[in-house]
């Protein structure tokens, strides 16, 4: 029964939360509620209501229309086979992040440059933020942070709320921090929605689910962090950020074409420390594989034999508990388990591959409706939600030294709550998965 499966699993992320809690005594009712409320009241906007539902997937089927107009054709032009192959063939993950990757990237990130400059952006954030603040009864700065977190990355959205950093108290940042790692940006999310629908046609709508995951973990990453780190201050901005504030700028740019270029220079950023992830987390991931090839051994009825035992399966048997709370087919949660593990040791770009591979995968014998490797067509469809995020070990690094340098009085009390902001996104994007379950 989904509605119980997606209820023990919100309860089992929020407990996990209470129990990591810096101040038990101090439960967030009202952000929990609220949180919560919100979560379900956005998944049956976009999920549950049929002109939700193609409102979303007409604007992701813009993205992709749009990546192929915009996109595609310099990328043909500058890498030849690698902006025309196809993400799913031997070309892999050299199509995504060679090719069209680079080319996409850098045209999101200067498109976002440029509708910021141009306050679009801002007022659209600020709207959102305003729903946060109200629903959940959170600061203006935070509220403001974690609705630029749905658009932009885990760097870009402290700048929607700079001139408070040095201010935010304790609960505050770490909100501002789970709220990075919970979410996705916009210059990368269309690679996603390439890579995944492209490898499953089943799944060719998959772009409404990579939007309603991103709105939909705002409000899990303040109500998770809320728990984890409860305020115990008294926020300067305890009212709303008014909407002059949040249009005014940050003074980075002259002018429209300062800010086309600057985007430009961020997104080349973006693709080069995508690059040397991908590169670095693969090799390390390979590497302790092979440092486990050979091991074997028995414990009763158990036997693991050579060439059994890789990081993949053991993150798949640790976290199949959790691939089940969020309300994923027993059948397929040892394959969902082992990919949250990957994200988290890794990062999402190789959790995105290893998935797209099990999609492609031939189905298992008397699957009928199988997906690849998937038994349940619904299991990977939960899997997009809940690795639709950057909470990953090495994001920790990534968001300390971006905020840090925004507000460097900061970077020690930042580094102290890296570890739990990035475990308190993990379990906000779980529990998306799980609410999300509950119309799926």
């Amino acid at each position: 029964m989904p509605e119980l499966r997606a209820a023990v699993g919100v309860a089992i992320f929020v407990g996990v939360a209470w129990v990591l809690s810096s101040h038990k005594r101090r439960f967030p009712v009202r952000v929990v509620v609220g949180g919560l409320a919100l979560q379900l009241g956005l998944a049956a906007l976009v999920l549950g209501w049929t002109p939700g539902q193609q409102y979303l997937q007409a604007f992701a089927g813009g993205l992709v229309d749009l990546l192929n107009y915009a996109v595609k054709p310099p990328a043909e032009t500058l890498f030849g086979a690698l902006g025309t192959g196809d993400p799913t063939s031997s070309v892999g993950f050299a199509f995504a992040f060679a090719g069209t990757g680079l080319v996409a990237i850098i045209f999101f990130s200067t498109l976002l440059a440029i509708l910021y400059y141009l306050k679009i952006m801002p007022a659209i954030v600020w709207a959102f933020g305003l729903v946060l603040k109200r629903a959940l009864g959170v600061s203006g700065a935070e509220a403001m942070a974690s609705a630029a977190n749905v658009c932009v990355g885990q760097t870009e959205a402290p700048l929607a709320i700079r001139p408070y950093l040095d201010k935010l108290t304790r609960s505050e940042l770490m909100a501002v921090m789970t709220g990075g790692f919970a979410t996705i940006a916009g210059s990368v999310l269309v690679i996603y929605i390439g890579l995944i629908g492209g490898a499953a046609p089943q799944l060719a709508n998959i772009g409404g689910d990579f939007l309603a995951a991103s709105i939909m973990s705002a409000p899990a990453a303040l109500l998770i962090a809320k728990v984890m780190v409860p305020e115990t201050g008294t926020p300067e901005t305890a009212r709303a950020v008014s909407f002059r504030e949040a249009v005014r700028g940050d003074g980075r740019n002259a002018n429209l074409i300062d800010a086309a270029t600057t985007g430009a220079r961020e997104g080349l950023f973006l693709y080069l420390n995508v690059v040397a992830m991908l590169l670095a987390f693969t090799a390390l991931v390979l590497a302790v594989n092979w440092g486990l090839k050979g091991v074997h051994f028995s414990v009763g009825g158990w036997t693991v034999r050579e060439g059994d035992l890789t990081l993949q399966t053991i993150f798949g048997y640790l976290l199949a508990p959790a691939a089940w709370a969020i309300g994923v087919a027993w059948a397929d949660c040892q394959a969902v388990g082992s990919l949250l593990g990957i994200k988290i040791t890794t990062n999402e770009f190789v959790a995105m591959d290893q998935m797209s591979q099990l999609l492609t995968a031939e189905p298992a014998a008397g699957a009928a409706s199988a997906v690849g490797a998937f038994q349940d067509p619904r299991s990977a469809r939960l899997a997009v939600y809940a690795l639709c995020g950057f909470a990953n070990f090495a994001s920790i690094g990534i968001q300390i030294g971006g905020i840090s340098s925004l507000a460097p009085g900061r970077k020690s009390e930042l580094a102290k709550l890296g570890l739990r902001a990035m475990v308190g996104g993990a379990m906000a994007s779980w529990m998306t998965a799980a609410v999300a379950g509950l119309f799926i």
